[in-house]
């Protein structure tokens, strides 16, 4: 037996090319193409994940919020504790960064996803709820604050244009 060549192997390649374009070809004008085999069902077990230790993988501060979050809605703590670290790096956005190279302006910013995977009726959506439920108090007494100082601004104003026209 021969070694084959490359020019043997690229007639190869053509020639199963060929034969599957002709097979495409003929069942789109209505021919009777190769049948497909039957799908097969995908697998149900899931592979076994490490359980989330909060002791071990929170800081403090946040640990007995998470808990106690997790134990009310009966749930993983890791349920609670992926949307609170995620909104907590949102609060960091931009503001600072590091710089991995010494004699370089490349900065890398804070930029943190999760997910949270589970069957349906996992109570995923109010374990998601709770975890942001701190954010969503920063974010009212913000608007509180921001509302105040805007009614502030629009009284000197009003003030301000009627002391222009006098």
């Amino acid at each position: 037996m021969s070694a084959r060549t490359p020019a043997d192997f690229a007639a190869e390649l053509k020639a199963k090319h060929a034969a599957k374009l002709a097979s495409k070809t003929a069942a789109s004008n209505g021919a009777p193409a190769a049948e497909a085999p039957p799908p097969r069902p995908l697998p149900t077990a899931l592979l076994p994940v490490p359980p989330f230790d909060a002791a071990q993988l929170l800081p403090r501060i946040l640990r007995a919020y998470v808990v106690d979050g997790a134990e009310r809605l009966q749930v993983d703590a890791a349920f609670v504790a992926v949307p609170l670290i995620v909104t907590l790096g949102s609060v960091l956005g931009n503001r600072i960064g590091i710089r991995p190279k010494l004699r370089d302006d490349w900065t890398e910013y804070p930029n943190v996803w999760g997910a949270i995977i589970g069957r349906p009726s996992t109570l995923k959506s109010p374990a998601i709820g709770e975890g942001v439920r701190p954010m969503r108090k920063l974010e009212s007494s913000a608007n509180a604050a921001h509302d105040a100082a805007m009614s502030e601004w629009l009284e000197n104003a009003a003030e301000c244009s009627i002391n222009c026209k006098a």
